[in-house]
């Protein structure tokens, strides 16, 4: 429904034509998130709010009525003019071609620069064949305290359809490079004094920007009813390389009631006149109806009224281009009885309207009955600057994420995935993994199903198949903590080193007392300083034969218990003391014996950017020692990390930044209610992994394994480490999970908590964080990538498939006759073929030729053997 436009004056404009850039706006940079800039003498600020869209197609009917109710309620509690932009275009991709190129020129691997460099070619693709819808809000103000209110309860009345996130300054400014220049900056830049056009000339029906063609078309006229998201469909998603802006502002209600009630009055008075013609009489009957209703439901508070103000910037390389886009659209609107106009004389004042509150038009629509329910937010996308293609949201959005990106909302980068198998969890991290490594990040990864050996190889890394002799001495201390880095935290390096000593010995024996423990604290504080080692101590200095093993602490437990006889007991203990002393020195006794546990480590591994902990064999150990050689593990992983801080001190630039990646696939086999010492443990790594360019990531099947329903302290530990990781990835879950869900995840709807059941392998929907943000994604993987991603049937479906596609036609006797004859040449020859086919060369990487080959050979032996290649 639409109503009457409400009065509104027209200010005489300037005609000036040819005034400079700076006589139009002047930008004169950020307070904090908030640009102050200036147009005709006054001083105000603006907000950059990215809104994420959805695809409402797929929206239950619930979900829908959802979206309406929050975006109305939005709408009304932002109590500031606001203007959303609409932008189809090409996308930007300057700052991720220009990220990815530079790792490119680092890196010395060259099956790292041919990744790299398939990066730069999907890029480049994308910026020449896709287009790049994004939703935008614009809100300014004249001091920052109300932008910050209003905005605050903006995002809080969204509830959990869509999303809207303050944009940082550098997001901002790329956003409004494009914008303020329409989508055609001479070059992407930081700097916000370059947003502006370095040319603006202004004409009667048009101006030229930097030598492009634009025009600002207003919509002033309506239909008089508007079905649900008609003029989202018509205005926001029908018109290529254009601007739809629309300015919003809530009516004074008693002035609205006024002009409805004297609408209503006049169209009663118009009943009485005996019409010539009958449409004539219905028409007006028509409106009555409607206007009555409308002051009814604005009376009794169940309405109000929105102005607004739509306009679409036409955009043209030449004044014919730009005429005839503009032609097509007006006629395009006019099909669905929606016209407007061009403000002739005032394109000056339509060039300022990009950024500034200009409800023009002031067409009045009821907020309830009919704005509500456009709900414009249509497009999902996500584009990090620093972000690697990982694959397509439901509407076709670019998804590019950089899981490293600090913004608002965004501030750890830990992940935690969820996904039952064959749901393509695996194949997920071996592609994160991947991706890290081409950037130059480094990755320690956990593989408790041995899958991760091949990947490594191929990405030139180490893999370490632990045994029951692979032995890593617990009482070995590493770097946990960099006090130039952690200055907040209040333990020593030394003093958290024997906090992990004894969490370790609390994993390998759950029973033990608190009083062994803290006999335990003790004695390793003293047998350290009888090694020479206490809290001056770099530990760095020393080798793995430098530190006490279990031995040593047996020992001297012994020492301090017995006379000199070895046999009787000093006689100052009491009982507990007693006690204590025997259940360490038997726990002690016992560790020295494991192999694993009771020698000096003789696990290393060099500087390679990816190492695998194959700790297959130990998963048919007891869950105590499993559990305790993973925690070692786990240990060592974090001394990397603080090892690695010290690399991106006084960077020469910032694109050489390393972070690393601890991964756990199948996490929930040591991190569970069970161990509530590990979780403990994780707290604290996942409440500083930040500090240190670190992340966690985890995997599992299903969101029961890492957030249990319960009560117990266990369980609140648990959830308290679910809730310190920032992204969620949620692939195909089991129906009977669909309760818990909802209850754990407040950011989906029930739509989207049903749809997890259907997801096809690498379907997914990705939290990212805390608040509302999420995008669902249909992840891609390179066919070629499969290779060594994948298991030996999808090589051998991918090396047929290849055969089928090309020797479909061959009588299979013939080619098993030639293959007798002379199989090598078949052998050269179609192995070119497959090459060619993927996209690889044989010399790009060893591993993988050698992969290639012997699919072949298995392919030549079923042929040989009368086999059918497809």
């Amino acid at each position: 429904m639409t109503i009457p436009k409400l009065n509104r004056k027209s200010k005489k404009l300037s005609k000036k034509h040819n005034p400079s850039i700076g006589d139009i706006i002047s930008l004169n940079g950020y307070k904090g998130n908030y640009l102050e800039f200036c147009i005709d003498g006054k001083s105000q600020y603006l907000a950059v709010i990215k809104i994420f869209g959805i695809d409402y197609e797929s929206l239950s009917p619930d979900d829908i009525s959802t979206a309406f109710s929050s975006f109305a309620k939005a709408t009304q509690s932002i109590k500031l003019p606001h203007k959303y932009v609409f932008t189809t275009s090409q996308p930007d991709l300057h700052a991720q071609l220009d990220y990815i190129t530079y790792k490119q020129e680092k890196t010395e691997s060259n099956y790292e620069k041919y990744l790299l460099q398939r990066e730069v070619d999907r890029f480049n693709y994308f910026a020449d064949s896709r287009e790049d819808r994004q939703d935008y809000m614009l809100v300014t103000a004249e001091n920052p305290q109300d932008l910050t209110r209003g905005i605050g309860r903006y995002i809080n009345s969204l509830k959990n359809i869509t999303a809207a996130t303050i944009c940082t300054p550098t997001e901002s400014t790329y956003f409004l490079q494009r914008y303020l220049t329409l989508n055609s900056p001479e070059a992407i830049s930081q700097k916000v004094s370059e947003c502006t056009p370095s040319r603006v000339t202004v004409r009667d029906t048009h101006l030229i920007i930097d030598g492009q063609y634009v025009t600002s078309f207003l919509i002033n006229s309506f239909p008089s009813f508007v079905g649900d998201f008609d003029l989202a469909n018509i205005i926001c998603n029908r018109y290529s390389d254009c601007i739809v802006t629309l300015d919003v502002e809530e009516n004074n209600k008693q002035s609205t009631i006024r002009q409805i009630k004297r609408s209503v009055e006049e169209l009663n008075g118009r009943s009485a006149v005996k019409y010539q013609k009958q449409t004539d009489h219905l028409d007006n009957a028509a409106d009555f109806e409607m206007m009555t209703e409308l002051y009814q439901n604005l009376s009794r508070g169940y309405e109000q009224i929105i102005s607004a103000t739509y306009r679409i910037y036409v955009i043209g390389s030449t004044l014919e281009e730009m005429q005839n886009k503009l032609r097509d659209i007006i006629n395009d609107l006019g099909e669905f009885n929606i016209q407007g106009f061009v403000r002739v004389n005032e394109l000056l004042e339509e060039y300022k309207a990009l950024i500034t509150p200009s409800n023009y038009v002031q067409t009045a629509l009821p907020l309830h009955d009919t704005y509500k329910k456009q709900f414009p937010f249509y497009d999902e996308s996500l584009i990090d600057s620093k972000g690697i293609y990982m694959g397509e949201s439901q509407s076709g959005g670019i998804v590019a994420i950089d899981f490293f990106n600090r913004s608002p909302g965004r501030e750890s980068y830990d992940i935690m995935t969820f996904g039952l198998k064959g749901s393509g969890k695996t194949i997920l991290f071996k592609s994160m993994i991947q991706k890290q490594i081409m950037q130059g990040n480094k990755v320690y990864a956990i593989d408790i199903e041995n899958e991760y050996g091949t990947l490594a190889k191929v990405l030139g890394g180490t893999s370490i198949r632990f045994t029951k002799s692979s032995t890593i001495n617990p009482l070995q201390i590493r770097n946990a903590i960099v006090s130039s880095v952690d200055s907040d935290n209040v333990e020593t390096n030394f003093a958290c080193e024997i906090s992990r000593i004894i969490t370790f010995v609390h994993i390998y024996s759950p029973a033990l007392s608190a009083d062994a423990s803290e006999l335990l604290r003790k004695s390793l504080v003293e047998l350290y300083l009888s090694f020479g080692i206490d809290e001056s101590t770099d530990v760095t200095q020393l080798r793995a034969e430098d530190f006490p093993t279990f031995r040593e602490l047996s020992k001297q437990l012994k020492d301090t218990l017995y006379e000199a006889d070895g046999i009787t007991f000093k006689s100052h203990y009491t009982t507990s003391d007693l006690e204590a002393y025997r259940e360490l020195i038997r726990l002690s006794e016992s560790l020295a014996e494991q192999s694993m546990f009771g020698n000096h480590s003789n696990v290393n591994f060099d500087t390679a950017k990816f190492v695998v902990f194959n700790v297959k064999a130990l998963s048919e150990m007891d869950d105590n020692v499993f559990n305790a050689q993973l925690f070692n593990i786990i240990s060592i992983m974090w001394a990397e990390v603080c090892n690695n801080v010290m690399t991106n001190i006084n960077l020469a630039h910032p694109y050489d930044r390393v972070r690393v990646i601890c991964l756990a696939d199948e996490a929930h086999r040591f991190i569970n209610s069970k161990n509530p010492i590990v979780l403990s443990f994780f707290e604290k790594l996942l409440r500083r992994s930040r500090k240190y360019d670190a992340a966690l990531w985890f995997a599992t099947q299903s969101v029961l394994d890492i957030n249990p329903e319960g009560t117990d302290a266990g369980f609140n530990s648990l959830r308290r480490l679910f809730d310190l990781v920032q992204y969620k990835i949620i692939l195909k879950q089991q129906s009977n999970c669909f309760n818990h869900l909802k209850n754990t995840f407040y950011q989906l709807t029930d739509g989207e908590i049903q749809s997890t059941a259907d997801f096809e392998a690498g379907q997914m929907i990705i939290l990212l964080g805390s608040g509302r943000h999420k995008i669902h994604c249909d992840y891609f993987v390179d066919r070629s990538d499969l290779l060594y991603f994948g298991n030996s049937q999808d090589v051998e479906e991918i090396i047929k498939g290849i055969y089928d596609s090309m020797y479909s036609d061959y009588n299979p006797q013939d080619v098993k006759a030639e293959l007798r004859e002379d199989s090598t040449y078949f052998k050269e020859a179609f192995a070119r073929e497959v090459f060619d086919d993927l996209g690889l060369r044989a010399s790009d990487n060893e591993i993988i030729t050698s992969i290639v080959m012997g699919a072949i050979d298995n392919l030549i032996t079923t042929l040989l053997r009368g086999g059918a290649a497809r």
